[in-house]
């Protein structure tokens, strides 16, 4: 009889939570001569597992992973299959987000110099994965495409590595992501990510280019509720608000470097991550200032409760291994798939709040699900009385501001998404049937279709299976082109349309 909580030669300590594609477990390996090294095990769902293209999907990620080996790239130690369970065995570290970071510390007291440090490491991590090449010398031409302050990851050591290359794009990959389908979070975007161009690394430096005017400005580049064709359109025509008008106090040095890193044309930015690197790395040495250590201390100062508790529940789930009892399961808001509480059938029971609560994390991965586990305000120790004990004389659990155990299995739930075009007023449909453009709503469990067509346009389109905001652009047929799917279709209209305005994301304040 197999054992549920192993899977090769790991063994699972905790429950991390399920993602799109994945379940994400905090695990222990279990090889021969007493080796045990904590790590993260992310398995592919069972619902996804006989899906070639979700199988694929997940082996592309798995691809890239395995080929990254740099101080500022989380490792992935193994790809394997087990028992028809496809796993990712990833490196375990200890620390925040750059996004919690930022949220817990407040842009106003966030010191530059170790942002500027933090940024440094991600531009040394990039610039690492952006070189990379085959065995045989051929470069791989990787290009992360989703650089953001929730995928950059700063260690309590004040260290920082970069965070899921699940949908980097380059020749490692073994398949193609569709046309006019963009991938990563709209606010980092650079102007030809948007309109759906080739990309190169220069779009990742863009990326890296928005967190530092963010840094500058001490306030978001992409406002939480502005509308996302707005955006695309905005940074499509290179209208957006420059560094030197928001805040012109800044360092001049630092100015020249963001406006180099956001120009409009790729080749008026650094050609290289390593170039900006040392850009940031000049002025930070001729200040004196923005070190490990600083950084250390400034997460020590800030997220020291919250370590310990993460400690605490990991410790518990070794503990509850070694004596073959339940599994410890962490809620995270990151990884659930939903708002709802889910079962902990486990000696400690924690919960985080998806609003009012800054979130720690637990991460193992330099993937699509970043193994990201968040503990806070409430612990509950219920631990079963010894035995031969008298239960009556057992103190009561500690009593916690809330506590989460509800049914033995989530139920699927719904799916909300929003949906836009570029160019406005596309017809959209979904799952064959004509919807309104934009579209918002909520749909039933599953996976689910949206095509986008327009007079003089191909058609584009989009499968989606979870939460999340989704811009189709279509790309113009040339002039006797046959291949237009909008054939028949009136002309798109003129004018600004009327229609809500939306959030571009409304369960993180930072993106």
């Amino acid at each position: 009889m197999s054992d549920a909580r192993s899977v090769g030669e790991y063994r699972l300590v905790a429950s991390l939570g399920t993602g799109g594609m994945a379940h994400v477990h905090l695990a222990i390996s279990n090889r021969t001569g007493g080796f045990q090294k904590l790590l993260v095990l992310k398995t592919l769902r069972a619902e996804f597992a006989e899906d070639p293209e979700f199988r694929r999907m997940f082996l592309d990620e798995a691809r890239i992973a395995a080929r990254l080996n740099h101080p500022n790239v989380v490792h992935t130690y193994e790809v394997g299959e087990d028992g028809g369970k496809i796993f990712i065995a990833m490196e375990y570290l200890e620390g925040q987000a750059l996004s919690s970071v930022v949220t817990r510390v407040g842009r106003d007291a966030m010191p530059l110099p170790s942002l500027l440090r933090i940024l440094s490491d991600a531009l040394s991590g990039l610039h690492y994965a952006h070189e990379l090449t085959d065995y045989d010398g051929k470069p791989f031409g990787l290009v992360h495409r989703d650089v953001s302050p929730q995928n950059v990851f700063v260690t309590y050591m004040g260290h920082a590595k970069i965070l899921d290359f699940g949908i980097a794009k380059g020749g490692v990959s073994g398949g193609e992501t569709k046309s006019g389908v963009i991938k990563g979070k709209v606010g980092y975007m650079s102007p030809e990510q948007v309109t759906g161009a080739p990309l190169d690394r220069r779009a990742d430096i863009f990326a890296v280019g928005v967190m530092l005017w963010e840094a500058l400005a001490k306030a978001r580049f992409v406002g939480k509720t502005e509308d996302e064709v707005v955006v695309i359109t905005r940074r499509m025509q290179g209208t957006e608000k420059r560094i030197r008008d928001v805040a012109p106090d800044a360092p001049p040095a630092l100015l020249d470097i963001c406006e180099r890193a956001m120009a409009q044309a790729p080749a008026d930015r650094f050609p290289t991550a390593l170039a900006m690197q040392e850009a940031l790395d000049a002025y930070l040495a001729k200040e004196n200032g923005g070190d490990a250590r600083a950084v250390a201390t400034l997460l020590d100062t800030h997220f020291k409760e919250d370590r310990s508790k993460v400690r605490r529940v990991v410790e518990e789930g070794v503990r509850s291994l070694d004596a073959s009892g339940p599994m410890v399961s962490v809620r995270t808001s990151s990884l659930t798939t939903s708002s709802s509480s889910v079962e902990v059938p486990i000696p400690i029971v924690t919960e985080v709040q998806r609003q009012g609560v800054h979130r720690g994390y637990l991460v193992g991965g330099a993937l699509g699900l970043a193994a990201v586990a968040s503990v806070v305000v409430a612990v509950v120790l219920s631990r079963k009385p010894a035995e031969g004990s008298n239960p009556a004389s057992q103190p009561p659990p500690t009593t916690a501001v809330t506590t989460a155990v509800t049914t033995a299995a989530a139920a699927p739930r719904s799916i909300r998404v929003t949906v836009a075009t570029v160019p406005k007023g596309a017809s959209l449909t979904l799952d064959g049937a004509p919807v309104e453009n934009p579209y918002r709503g909520t749909l039933p469990p599953g996976t689910h279709k949206f095509r986008a067509m327009a007079q003089g346009f191909r058609a584009s389109e989009r499968v989606v299976q979870d939460d999340g905001d989704v811009s189709l652009v279509l790309d113009r047929v040339a002039a006797g082109d046959p291949g237009t799917a909008g054939d028949g279709l009136a002309p798109l209209p003129s004018g600004r349309p009327k229609k809500p305005r939306h959030d571009i994301d409304d369960s993180d304040p930072y993106k």
